[in-house]
């Protein structure tokens, strides 16, 4: 019979504000477990963190994708070997880089699939959690389907875990999980978190926020504390209404108003 595995895994491993939604706590066993906000945030390396851990507690069967095949191997599968690495055991996993699939000595196994076409994750069988990152790249209907494949006849707690970075107001994340005009989802968990919850970010990507909060506020409020807006539609990020600037003073003072329009023609 092979040792087991001796694992010392501590609280100072994860980033606190996500504590709470550790699969074994109340607050980390909705059917769907969304993780969005600002870049650096920690989100994804959380969401690896605790897929190994309830993978290693019993035999699972996780289906962890993006949108794009081609994306994924440098992206969250990545973040997988990593953080097997890092609690040594990676050495005691099957991983097979071409199929793109990592096995734990316990035979919980992660898929990494890209969606493109759904039709081909119709073939996995016995699925008890979901990895959708990225969740912007995916469309509502793409999101409805993963939820019908999670039917495991016997696994507890089966999950849909989301993560995503602030898109457009247009995108299907907001209004599924965020517009105040429709319902939330039932059974469904929203956190929001920003770089202000990591603590292993490194002190040159802080100052660049910083300088980011100080040169375009806007954009520091969409991508580093994770605000939705339309970005799209922005020619000028930073300015302000001047309360002290009264135009009836100016033109009392023989300045002349002046008007334009910029119809948007191109030559």
């Amino acid at each position: 019979m092979a040792e087991p595995i001796k694992l010392t895994i501590t609280k100072r491993t994860f980033n606190e504000a996500y504590l709470p939604y550790m699969y074994n706590q109340p607050e980390g066993q909705h059917r769907t477990m969304v993780f969005y906000g600002g870049a650096g945030s920690g989100k994804s390396k959380f969401v690896v963190q605790n897929a190994i851990l309830k993978g290693l507690s019993e035999r699972r069967k996780f289906l962890v994708l993006r949108k794009v095949d081609n994306t994924i191997r440098d992206s969250i599968f990545q973040e997988f070997l990593v953080c097997l690495e890092e609690w040594n055991l990676l050495d005691f996993c099957e991983v097979k880089a071409s199929y793109m699939t990592i096995k734990l000595p316990n035979k919980t196994e992660y898929i990494f699939k890209g969606l493109e076409d759904p039709e081909r994750i119709k073939s996995i069988q016995g699925l008890t959690d979901i990895i959708m990152e990225e969740a912007t790249e995916f469309t509502r209907e793409d999101y409805d389907q993963l939820q019908t494949r999670l039917r495991h006849p016997t696994a507890r707690h089966q999950q849909v875990f989301v993560m995503y970075n602030p898109a457009s107001k247009d995108n299907w994340v907001y209004q599924y999980f965020h517009n105040p005009a429709t319902k939330r989802p039932k059974g469904s968990k929203v956190i929001c978190t920003t770089y202000k919850d990591n603590r292993f970010l490194p002190k040159a990507y802080l100052d660049h926020l910083q300088d980011l909060k100080n040169t375009n506020p806007v954009y520091y409020e969409i991508y580093a504390l994770g605000k939705f807006a339309s970005l799209g539609k922005r020619i000028y990020t930073n300015w302000k209404i001047d309360s002290e600037f009264k135009p009836n003073q100016l033109v009392k003072q023989g300045y002349e108003p002046r008007f334009g329009l910029d119809f948007g023609l191109s030559m």
